[in-house]
């Protein structure tokens, strides 16, 4: 951990599945460079292992991932842990899979690489509320575009 990500204020435990070890990585040092605590993940199944150990704030899934995707791992969280909430982070951009993730439970759905949209949104739901206008038109835009 970096000097800055010691000297931040904690704002809230964020767990991170990603498949892809880089990316992974880089997203939990970003978060954790926020301020928030960052864990991380690389299969659904480790990731049901960190929640059971203590219970994070938020979850970020990747939506595909092997054996398990985001939108299978976002249902069996909903069912582990209801009110836990769920931001997928993805470089998907077909409309359809998009669309199945909202209709799937996740809290937001934010198109990678929006690192502001996706801070706005993960600051939001840890602290119980909506993601600013502002953000919330970027990141519509980006995804329509």
């Amino acid at each position: 951990m970096n000097a800055r990500a010691d000297a931040t204020p904690r704002r809230g435990k964020v767990l991170v599945v990603d498949d892809h070890l880089d990316g992974r990585l880089v997203l939990a040092e970003f978060l954790a460079a926020e301020g928030f605590e960052a864990a991380a993940a690389a299969t659904a199944d480790a990731a049901l292992d960190l929640l059971a150990a203590g219970p994070p704030d938020l979850v970020v899934l990747d939506l595909l991932m092997p054996q398990t995707g985001g939108v299978q791992l976002a249902a069996e969280l909903r069912r582990r842990a209801p009110r836990l909430p769920l931001v997928a982070y993805t470089g998907v951009v077909d409309p359809r899979l998009l669309e199945r993730a909202r209709a799937s439970g996740f809290d937001r759905v934010v198109t990678k690489p929006d690192l502001p949209g996706l801070l706005d949104a993960v600051a939001a739901l840890v602290r119980g509320r909506p993601p600013t206008a502002a953000r919330r038109g970027r990141s519509a835009r980006r995804r329509s575009g």
